[in-house]
């Protein structure tokens, strides 16, 4: 009964897959996040591919968006993209509600799952089917990767892992499962899962240190709550450390208000006060080359994803 009337939710437009993202731990993919090639060369950003692809008209068509990251097994960075892309699909949908409209539904796959083991029953860590606004936001995940998107989930179900036996995705004993699991993105896969309950889902905890880094060498860094409580009480500017690479930063309202030329930081739009923003302000006439060599990943020596902040006193 549930096989019939997932097939009939399939048909609804509404309910069609039209993004479909990879983030991946042990594959390259199209573009590695990070910085662990210098900033040489800059292809499209994945925050500026993200913001096109639910903002643009690309999804109108029939089409399917396709995007592929490796994350150079750095949960900072599905810490980052996997709110993005939730935040991005709620602010499209939100203009697109009629049931003619072709926004569809947005998947993502993280494969954070490591091969099969020597655990005679279970084949790896299990894949999870997470799903959001009314399961039109789906992520196929291990389950502490779901961490980020907290309560924002609204139902949980795991896909079945014994090792010796089917569970109709991928064949028993399987080591390269995630190349399979994108079927669960679709409404109507047809597929038996367990299904689990939202407490299961780990409390979601960041560590102080570099959080981020763009294709354009800006950064977001995560405070300690003594260092966040400092940062309240100084001026306009203030000696930044970062994997002990100090520089002079100031301070701003955000991108509208930076200093030209200099290191600016801001709160992180996400709202939380532990986080910041550090982007160059940037000077008319300036060539792109130029904003790269003189950006913050750049000045302050390429700092790997986690690297130490601090704040100088």
């Amino acid at each position: 009964m549930k096989s019939l009337l997932d097939f009939f939710s399939s048909l609804d437009p509404r309910n069609t897959v039209k993004r479909v993202y990879h983030l991946s731990d042990v594959v390259g993919g199209d573009e590695y996040i990070g910085v662990q090639q210098r900033l040489d060369c800059v292809p499209p950003d994945p925050d500026e591919r993200l913001c096109h692809d639910f903002r643009g008209d690309g999804w109108r068509s029939g089409g399917v968006i396709r995007q592929r990251w490796g994350t150079m097994q750095q949960p900072q960075v599905v810490d980052h993209l996997l709110p993005l892309i939730a935040d991005l699909h709620e602010e499209v949908r939100d203009r697109t509600r009629s049931v003619f409209s072709r926004f569809g539904t947005t998947g993502v796959v993280v494969n954070g799952a490591p091969r099969a083991g020597d655990d005679k029953d279970t084949n790896g860590r299990p894949f999870y089917l997470a799903t959001l606004d009314e399961g039109r936001l789906r992520v196929v995940s291990p389950l502490d990767r779901l961490a980020p998107l907290g309560d924002r989930i609204e139902t949980l179900e795991m896909l079945p892992n014994d090792k010796n036996r089917s569970n109709g995705v991928y064949p028993p004993r399987t080591q390269f499962r995630s190349g399979y699991v994108e079927r669960l993105l679709h409404p109507g896969h047809g597929i038996r899962l367990e299904k689990r309950g939202l407490s299961e889902i780990p409390r979601h905890v960041a560590s102080p240190g570099v959080r981020y880094v763009d294709r354009f060498g800006n950064t977001i860094i995560r405070l300690s709550r003594e260092d966040a409580d400092v940062v309240a009480s100084l001026g306009d500017s203030f000696r930044l450390k970062i994997y002990g690479v100090e520089q002079e930063v100031f301070l701003v309202e955000d991108l509208n208000h930076t200093v030209p030329g200099k290191l600016n930081v801001y709160r992180n739009p996400d709202g939380d006060p532990l986080n910041l923003d550090i982007a160059l302000g940037w000077q008319p006439n300036e060539n792109d080359w130029h904003r790269i060599q003189n950006s913050p990943a750049w000045q302050f020596g390429f700092p790997k994803i986690g690297a130490p902040v601090s704040i100088e006193r």
